[in-house]
């Protein structure tokens, strides 16, 4: 957690996007739905379209940073991680229209304790997902 209070203001202020924008408005209203397979095909695209525009806003702070709060990896980032790669497995990121966002990702899934702390927890997620992604491609 930066000592700077600045740097403090924006890490907070990352978070709180994270929390009470992405994942409240992202993941428990979209994507929750989405697995449970209790969206039509139109809200299962709006899904789609909620999770891409969340990749534009995280596509800006990195333009502007290195990382999601500035220059140097903070407890938003890890947060950020967990969501992203959730959302990930719906909207898949891709280089071509997120590329700031895809080096990211690639960088943080470096990360020596990134197998313990996310991959495991997000494999369990895809395949409870498994279904819904099946059931919404076709």
């Amino acid at each position: 957690y930066p000592k700077d209070l600045y740097q403090r203001a924006l890490v907070d202020q990352r978070l709180h996007y994270e929390n009470g924008g992405i994942f409240h408005g992202v993941v428990k209203n979209h994507i929750r739905p989405f697995a449970l397979c209790t969206l039509s095909r139109d809200a299962a695209e709006a899904a789609v379209k909620a999770i891409k525009e969340v990749y534009n806003v995280i596509e800006a702070f990195l333009i502007q940073n290195r990382y999601i709060a500035g220059e140097h990896l903070t407890i938003a980032d890890l947060s950020f991680l967990s969501t992203v790669t959730v959302m990930d497995l719906v909207a898949p990121v891709n280089a071509e229209n997120w590329p700031k966002l895809t080096d990211w990702l690639v960088k943080l899934k470096k990360l020596p304790y990134y197998e313990q702390a996310n991959a495991k927890g997000l494999k369990e997620i895809e395949e409870a997902l498994q279904t819904a992604l099946e059931k919404y491609k076709k």
